[in-house]
């Protein structure tokens, strides 16, 4: 890239990659460490609780993700996404 006219300008590259979750194994040794707890939100007559998933949910169950991420070092940019499954209905015979 080349500037021609006076002032300043700013510029960025961006470079995704996206790689199959089937073919993705936890990584060591480096200094981004993820974690993913799922919890299940439920009305109580003391208001809305959140549970430790532990067993099999049903359909219309509302789920709350938390991503905790921690790194031993300062970094000035990180970006995270992470998608949606479906969860497989109990059963109910």
């Amino acid at each position: 890239m080349t500037k021609t006219d006076d002032g300043v300008s700013w510029g960025s590259v961006h470079w995704q990659y996206l790689e199959d979750m089937a073919k993705i194994s936890p990584a060591e040794g480096t200094p981004l460490k993820l974690k993913k707890t799922l919890f299940l939100k439920e009305t109580t007559n003391k208001g809305q609780v959140l549970r430790l998933v532990n067993g099999p949910l049903a359909v219309g169950d509302e789920l709350v993700v938390r991503l905790e991420l921690r790194t031993d070092r300062d970094m000035e940019y990180v970006t995270s996404r992470t998608s949606a499954a479906a969860a497989p209905s109990r059963s109910t015979s």
